[in-house]
């Protein structure tokens, strides 16, 4: 049985997600340049940024379940998940328009309106130079069944951190003989000196699942 191979590129926050028979002017993941995994650009998936505005279509702002971890929200105001330069442009604050009560910062906040179980996922992302976390995250599941896959999750802006690169994969729900087992499971990952300092410049960052 062939195997079919689904790629997700993100590029500045650009994704892109990959299936056979990738043609030579399309983009293959990073880690297989020449494609030898018969990888196909997945378009619902896959932003250049390369527009004035961001693709509603594609992406929302915001989170419509979860309002972000204390004491960061996940703001669903435009001016701050903006498209400029050929990138997407999430910024933060302390404060912000409509903050929770228990929130001190705003940050924008995207999510694809898409959902793809596997895959190849893949972004090109300059880490913020502050002290939030900059994050690319795969999550979803079901009220029985929930998992998340942190393939980026670095405080690139605090000193000591600047060069650590970590992910984690968590386990949010799991349905069991009995019943729904709701403990969360995590398994980090990190490399406390991966040769750069995650802020310098734009890197690729990508996961097979």
């Amino acid at each position: 049985m062939n195997r079919r191979h689904t790629a997700i590129l993100i590029l500045p926050a650009t994704l892109l997600v990959v299936l056979p028979h990738l043609r030579a002017a399309e983009p293959a993941p990073l880690s297989d340049p020449n494609n030898t995994g018969g990888w196909v650009l997945f378009e619902p998936l896959s932003d250049e940024f390369d527009g004035t505005e961001l693709d509603e279509a594609k992406w929302a702002r915001g989170s419509p379940s979860w309002q972000g971890r204390q004491p960061v929200y996940h703001s669903k105001d435009p001016a701050m998940a903006t498209v400029s330069g050929g990138n997407l442009v999430l910024r933060s604050q302390v404060g912000g328009p409509g903050l929770p009560e228990g929130y001190k910062y705003s940050s924008g906040y995207i999510f694809s309106r898409l959902a793809r179980r596997f895959g190849y996922f893949e972004i090109r992302c300059k880490a913020a130079d502050n002290i939030l976390v900059t994050t690319f995250w795969l999550t979803g599941g079901s009220s029985t069944w929930k998992r998340e896959i942190d393939i980026l999750e670095v405080a690139a802006g605090v000193s000591s951190t600047r060069r650590r690169y970590a992910c984690n994969f968590h386990t949010f729900a799991t349905l069991t003989p009995t019943g729904i087992d709701t403990t969360d499971y995590d398994r980090p990952f990190h490399i406390d000196d991966i040769g750069f300092n995650l802020t310098d410049d734009f890197h690729v960052y990508g996961l097979e699942w």
